[in-house]
């Protein structure tokens, strides 16, 4: 589901860039 999807990818990708 796309929102679950969105959900994590919010809270793993911030972090990586960081």
């Amino acid at each position: 589901n796309p929102e679950a999807l969105d959900l994590d990818a919010h809270a793993v990708l911030p972090p990586l860039f960081r």
